[in-house]
């Protein structure tokens, strides 16, 4: 396991539960300020896809250096571990 330098996405900051790819504790969903709280902004735009604009996939630069794809999927567990997102990963 690493640590994630970059991701591709419409969002130049993500800092929270709201606007993160990464599903946070307590949360069951990821991405809602794209899907409520600012699709005003965007009319007949979904911007949550912005984040899986490649092939229905996003791209992540992890530290070390590779580019991995990783695809869309509603099925949320901490990556690494396969645990469900119900407190913070233990590693």
């Amino acid at each position: 396991m690493t640590t994630i330098f970059a991701q591709d996405s419409a969002n130049q900051r993500m800092e929270g539960p709201e606007d993160s790819l990464g599903l946070w504790p307590g949360f069951d969903e990821n991405l809602t300020q794209w899907k409520y709280r600012l699709v005003g902004f965007y009319p007949g735009w979904r911007m949550d896809m912005e984040w899986f604009r490649h092939n229905c996939a996003f791209n992540t630069l992890w530290v070390p250096g590779p580019v991995f794809s990783i695809r869309e999927t509603r099925v949320w567990i901490w990556a690494g571990t396969g645990e469900v997102p119900v407190n913070s990963p233990d590693f």
